[in-house]
């Protein structure tokens, strides 16, 4: 014994020393550096991972996708819903904890330790003494309790984890919303650009041929060299745009190589939409708000935290009632005793077991229950403040889509009656000039107007897909 005091005290004197010196994060006079063995663990869990995403479905350069195909491939590659089913699934695993609190507990234990007895002895005819007893053994029991009644606080829990793992559920379903959106925007951003790269392509061959058109003007005394710098300068100025363009496609197949976790030098094919343009129907702004209320991931989940919070307050009021629970222990193997050094067991061993049936009832706690009580409301009254916000950023971002649907729609129609008046100005303006009644200034305005339009109209309809994307994702039901 006084060798387990001794070592107690020395753990409690190791335990109050302070701690080795060393840099705290705040007060670090140079960065850290990683050494050798960090840089080369990371390299090698980078390569494991890498090597892990070869199982992912693979992404072929030579193949032509359509929208659906590009979200199907992002919807299995991409990281993101993969994280959020995991966290769907450890919710759904906390379900099941909870649920496990319901069934009876086994425990087994083993005691082993020893105890010495000092006894002052004063006999009536002989002089005082002390009586020396030391005892040791060991016992196993194996041990089962069982909570049979708690007043609905487990029930409570239940509930209460249930609502969450909807909650992770919903928003695994807006990670793929979000998911869906934006591989529809990168791959109607991608579009547009390939069509304003064809247009740019037809604009040089009209800025070419005006050029061709004002050098034989020059030669045949009928033009000047301000005609043909003018029209270089067409030339010079619809290569920039084409530049541009390009620009923009690599961009934008840079962001959809993103959303479909592949390298970013990977040049998808895409195959371009056809068919009507996508519009609001007959539906009115305050309907696509209702069915956002009924259907959109985030009100929903917010509904599903108001009444996870109402479950949690309802299992901590419970929590301060009586609980009935029953109980078993039986000794396990050959549990010994020793007396003195005299084994007990030659004489007769001793073992117990037994059936028990317990209550307990909370009486005092300091004001604990109080605060519970306190926090739990506040969590239901937080909850239920989210569900206002939720609607109302919802119905922001309904308003926002339907009005951008509405108005892109309106842009399209003007910019497809645009692109063809500009068309036809350019064409006379063109064939004007060659016939010598017109000027290269009137021709090479015509012309940039022309590609202007046809890019207006490409942004226009590319604003059409995205707004009607927008709408579907913010109504919670985007169907692909």
């Amino acid at each position: 014994m006084r060798i387990l005091t001794g070592l107690a005290l020395s753990l409690l004197l190791a335990g109050c020393q302070p701690g080795p010196s060393g840099r705290g994060p705040y007060g670090a006079s140079s960065p850290i550096v990683d050494s050798a063995e960090t840089k080369q663990a990371d390299a090698a869990l980078s390569a494991e991972l890498a090597a892990e995403q070869k199982n992912l479905p693979s992404v072929s350069t030579s193949t032509v996708y359509s929208l659906p195909q590009l979200i199907d491939l992002a919807q299995s590659r991409n990281p993101l819903t993969r994280k959020a089913w995991l966290a769907a699934r450890r919710a759904g695993q906390d379900v099941k904890a909870v649920k496990s609190a319901l069934l009876p507990l086994v425990t087994a234990s083993v005691i082993a330790g020893g105890q010495r007895f000092n006894t002052d002895v004063d006999p009536a005819l002989l002089p005082p003494s002390t009586v020396t007893t030391e005892a040791s053994g060991v016992a196993a029991v194996l041990g089962a309790s069982w909570l049979l009644f708690d007043f609905g606080e487990n029930i409570s829990r239940q509930q209460a984890a249930d609502q969450l793992a909807r909650v992770a559920e919903l928003q695994f379903n807006r990670v793929h919303l979000q998911l869906i959106f934006d591989v529809s925007t990168h791959y109607h951003r991608l579009n547009a650009a390939l069509r304003k790269n064809q247009a740019s392509t037809a604009a040089l061959q009209r800025a070419e041929q005006l050029l061709d058109a004002a050098r034989k003007r020059k030669a045949a005394g009928l033009g000047n060299d301000v005609e043909v710098a003018q029209s270089e300068q067409l030339v010079a100025q619809t290569r920039v745009v084409q530049s541009q363009i390009r620009g923009e496609i690599g961009a934008a197949r840079v962001m959809l190589a993103s959303a479909l976790n592949i390298p970013p030098s990977t040049r998808v094919r895409i195959r371009p939409t056809t068919g009507s343009l996508p519009s609001p129907g007959s539906k009115t702004l305050d309907a696509y708000v209702q069915n956002a209320m009924r259907s959109h991931p985030e009100v929903l989940a917010a509904l599903a935290e108001v009444r996870a919070a109402e479950y949690d307050l309802d299992a901590v009021a419970a929590s301060y009632l009586p609980k009935i629970y029953s109980g078993a222990n039986l000794p396990v193997g050959n549990s010994g005793l020793s007396v003195n050094g005299f084994e007990a067991n030659g004489i007769g061993g001793t073992s117990s077991s037994g059936v028990f049936l317990g209550l307990t009832i909370p009486i005092y706690d300091r004001g604990l229950k109080a605060t519970r009580l306190s926090n739990a409301q506040n969590r239901v009254s937080s909850a239920k403040t989210s569900v206002e916000i939720a609607r109302s950023v919802t119905s922001q971002e309904v308003g926002l889509a339907y009005q951008a649907l509405t108005t892109s729609l309106a842009v399209h129609r003007a910019a497809q009656d645009l692109v063809a008046a500009a068309k036809r100005t350019a064409d006379a303006a063109e064939s004007a000039y060659v016939a010598g009644i017109g000027t290269i200034s009137a021709a090479s305005l015509a012309a940039l107007n022309e590609y202007v339009a046809i890019e207006a109209l490409a942004d226009a309809r590319a604003a059409v897909y995205n707004a009607s994307a927008a709408l579907a994702v913010a109504t919670g039901s985007y169907d692909g």
